[in-house]
């Protein structure tokens, strides 16, 4: 169990960004899928959904929001449903390749986490301010990040080929054709959903337009990213000079001065008695001289 999981840690820091996603949204998946069943089995019959969903999933009632303010984050990477999940990890996957291609690949992280704010946003703020909408259901999904990133790259390369099914058309009429698709559809019992990705769709088209004006929206992004880093980042622990430690290397240092001094007044004695044996011979030197001269000599 444990190479297991070493194994799709070492995989998750190798991939890029886009394919991070990818393995984040999958994850969440079968880990929601294991805990309805796991719920299912000590709850049953009620539905698992209702015991987990309020938890993960945006509502649109803004005393609920205010209880749970993180599904604002965490509902763009929840699905229930299996085929839900495959359309959007397959557009995901196909058009953000090409996404990283002409945009790079630090920039499809902020853009598809952006279009999911902004579609959550619009979503709570329509519901709550417009009387056309009297169903409370909670969104989830992360069709508003990956319309933001197909509308971002439609941007960017809207005369791009691209091969749909068994034709080749235009990168903007791919991302023409999904909005049209919003609209049609907008009363069809998903209105939630759809309001979501037209809010990523704004991101897409703007990210792109602020960036070729110079300003990048990713750098805000990712400057957040490092300083919430380098809170839980472990500091340098700093070295402890206990006292005693402190008085053995003060007393060498006392010593190895006392030495050298020593040492300086021993060369001066030298001295002079080499000038005494110049001036008066060996003879004149006397027993104290003499054996201070010959310690000297052994050292």
């Amino acid at each position: 169990m444990a190479s297991i999981v070493d194994s799709i840690k070492t995989e998750f820091g190798r991939a890029n960004w886009l394919n991070r996603l990818l393995y984040i949204n999958v994850g969440v998946f079968i880990l929601i899928m294991i805990a309805r069943l796991v719920v299912g089995l000590i709850i049953a019959p009620q539905d698992p959904l209702l015991a987990i969903r309020p938890f993960i999933a945006l509502p649109s009632d803004l005393r609920e929001f205010a209880i749970h303010p993180w599904t604002l984050f965490t509902y763009m990477f929840v699905h229930f449903d299996f085929f839900h999940i495959l359309m959007n990890m397959l557009m995901l996957y196909f058009l953000g390749r090409i996404f990283i291609e002409f945009l790079g690949d630090k920039r499809i992280l902020p853009v598809y986490i952006y279009g999911g704010i902004a579609g959550g946003l619009l979503f709570v703020l329509l519901y709550n301010i417009s009387p056309a909408f009297t169903v409370k259901n909670p969104l989830i999904g992360a069709s508003a990040g990956v319309m933001a990133v197909v509308v971002a790259i439609a941007t960017k390369v809207p005369q791009l080929p691209v091969r749909l099914l068994f034709f080749e058309v235009k990168l903007w009429m791919v991302a023409g054709i999904l909005v049209l698709i919003d609209l049609a559809n907008f009363w069809d019992g998903n209105t939630g959903g759809h309001i979501a990705h037209l809010g990523g769709v704004a991101v897409g088209y703007f990210y792109v337009r602020a960036l070729e004006n110079g300003r990048d929206w990713s750098n805000g992004f990712w400057n957040l990213i490092r300083r919430v880093s380098g809170i839980f980042e472990r500091k340098p622990k700093l070295r402890t000079v206990h006292k005693k430690s402190y008085d053995k290397r003060e007393s060498r240092r006392s010593t190895a001065s006392r030495a050298a001094q020593s040492g300086g007044n021993d060369q001066k004695r030298m001295d002079e008695i080499l000038d005494k044996i110049k001036d008066h011979g060996y003879d004149k030197l006397s027993k104290e001289e003499k054996d201070f001269l010959f310690q000297f000599s052994k050292k």
